[in-house]
């Protein structure tokens, strides 16, 4: 997830996220970003987000845990 939040926005330093607070919000993040997030996951890890998963893309903390357990499987 760092990778594809760094290759969308590298100017956010990921360390100083708040993985509880909404990514739009914190970092700015306008649909274009997020979309290019989502593209960059699947990218990454051949997994393709559903539509119905990106409330979970909200927080960093959500978009770890969806992807944790989606790409245990």
């Amino acid at each position: 997830m760092v990778r594809c939040l760094h290759q969308v926005a590298p100017e956010v330093d990921p360390d100083a996220l708040d993985p509880e607070a909404s990514m739009r919000d914190e970092i700015d993040l306008d649909s274009i970003d997020f979309l290019a997030i989502v593209a960059a996951i699947r990218e990454h890890t051949g997994y393709d987000v559903p539509e119905r998963a990106y409330p979970a893309f909200d927080t960093f903390a959500g978009a770890v845990a969806h992807l944790a357990t989606h790409l245990a499987n």
